[in-house]
């Protein structure tokens, strides 16, 4: 009887401690989600029931990759991995129990590929780009010069004018919580060549700047020793008194043209345009000292009816490069921030304008 009783006490201990071991869990989280970026260090954490010592053996992939350690750190998942953990005692010999799975979305920073199409349209037609990337979203950095809509269909409107909104650009865009990318597309919009416009009179030794509504055509002129182009640009230098034909012809998908623009250059000593009377530095009280200079020098208007006047000083292609208001009679002191070369000084004063060429040096 007695030895009976030994027999029964071991089973229920035995069937005890086997009890305890079937109520063990265990089960993971990441400090994360299972959303992440590529790069990104995720932390796991194992949570197991019961009290005691336990080992622990994470595996990525079915591959086991660390024990022992509650948690388990990792920077360098990839999209699809799936993450598990066993609770075992702490020699790693016997399993427990085994946890959830969670299984990882990973994310990278987009890369799109390059814009594909013809990288110009005539203003009311249309133009199809393409992105092989899949996703994106399309958009114009100038509406007013071309739109376009969520296939990549670009309108063309008006060619980009200086001074607008800007070039135009067609840009493509992804974005994901990893971040963004985007590629730009320049187009551009053509029109057949509209009128050249420009001053009609040029003093001797000046530069005029011409332009015309449609980029990319040809500037001459007909008498290159009255005035002719000085840059691509519509610059033009005159040289000699007289009268020539400025041409400007223009080939693009939308057709050809020419426009042609009559140029007269003048002795601005004595002539008088347009109602104002051009005095020519030398003989007047316009002085500039010293002339050259390195760009800082002295003005002064002397002989004036008027107490201020507006001074413009522009480059070789006519582009402003200060433009300020003096007191007649006094000196004004000037800085200008401008590389070496020629540059035209004109200083209107009521119904006076006086010219002067300046020269700056090194």
């Amino acid at each position: 009887m007695k030895l009976r009783f030994t027999y029964l006490s071991l089973f229920l201990v035995a069937l005890l401690f086997a009890g305890s071991s079937f109520a063990q869990t265990i089960s993971i989280s990441s400090g994360s989600g299972d959303t992440v970026c590529h790069g990104t260090l995720v932390t796991f954490t194992a949570t197991a029931t019961g009290s005691g010592t336990y080992g622990y053996s994470w595996t990525v992939n079915g591959a086991p990759v660390s024990t022992s350690s509650v948690t388990y750190n990792t920077p360098t998942l990839v999209n699809g991995d799936v993450i598990s953990c066993a609770l075992t005692n702490v020699a790693g010999d016997t399993t427990y129990a085994t946890s959830n799975i969670i299984t990882m979305t990973v994310d990278s920073l987009p890369v799109i590929t390059p814009i594909l199409g013809l990288d110009s349209v005539c203003a009311g037609s249309t133009l199809q780009l393409y992105d092989s990337t899949h996703g994106g979203v399309w958009s114009s950095t100038n509406p007013l010069s071309a739109t376009v809509d969520s296939t990549g269909l670009v309108t063309g409107i008006a060619p980009a004018v200086p001074g607008g909104p800007g070039p135009l650009r067609i840009v493509y865009k992804m974005t994901n919580g990893c971040g963004s990318d985007s590629v730009r597309f320049r187009i551009r919009v053509n029109i057949p060549a509209g009128p050249i416009t420009g001053p009609a009179e040029l003093c001797i030794d000046s530069v005029g700047l011409y332009r015309d509504t449609a980029r990319g055509g040809i500037w001459s002129s007909s008498d290159v020793t009255i005035a002719d182009f000085i840059s691509n640009f519509g610059a033009v230098q005159a040289y000699m008194a007289g009268t020539t034909s400025i041409y400007y012809a223009l080939a693009n998908a939308c057709g050809t043209y020419a426009d042609t623009f009559a140029l007269t250059v003048i002795n601005c000593d004595t002539a008088v345009i347009s109602g104002i009377n051009v005095i020519n530095s030398q003989n007047n009280g316009l002085n500039i000292f010293p002339n050259p200079n390195t760009g800082s020098f002295s003005m002064t208007l002397a002989n004036s009816a008027y107490t201020t006047a507006n001074c413009v000083i522009t480059n070789m292609i006519g582009e402003k490069v200060q433009d300020l208001t003096i007191n007649t009679g006094k000196q004004t002191d000037i800085k200008l921030n401008a590389p070496a070369g020629l540059y035209f000084v004109t200083v209107t004063s009521g119904n006076e304008k006086y010219t002067s060429k300046l020269v700056i040096t090194q």
